[in-house]
């Protein structure tokens, strides 16, 4: 399964995040102005980021390419959905070599089906 995103950005902050800080990281990451397209599949175990196709922008293939990046599910503490904005989702990842630091990563999506079916695995 690929679904069609907008990376938005990561931030990377302290280990003990509370959800009234949650508004400031999204912020912060939005303000960068980062956009770039890509799918996202999830198999075996990784949520895995595949740039869109060279020749047309529009499409998205993970058929024959490498992935930008591969996460484990394993890794993942927390996902969620944007309150207000039903097509942004973000997940926070733990680094075992920094055990005291969550990267947080933000996503969009077109429809907002798409989080549902994310939030699912």
């Amino acid at each position: 399964m690929e679904i069609p995103v907008e990376y938005l950005g990561f931030a990377a902050m302290d280990r003990r995040l509370s959800s009234p800080m949650m508004p400031w990281i999204i912020a912060e990451i939005k303000m960068r102005g980062m956009k770039e397209k890509m799918a996202l599949s999830i198999c075996d175990g990784f949520i895995k980021g595949h740039s869109a196709g060279e020749s047309d922008p529009t499409h998205l293939s993970t058929a024959n390419s490498e992935p930008l990046f591969k996460h484990s599910l394993s890794q993942i503490k927390k996902y969620s959905h944007m309150f207000g904005s039903h097509c942004n989702f973000l997940y926070f990842l733990r680094d075992p070599m920094e055990p005291n630091l969550l990267f947080c990563y933000l996503y969009q999506t077109e429809d907002p089906q798409d989080v549902s079916l994310l939030k699912n695995f």
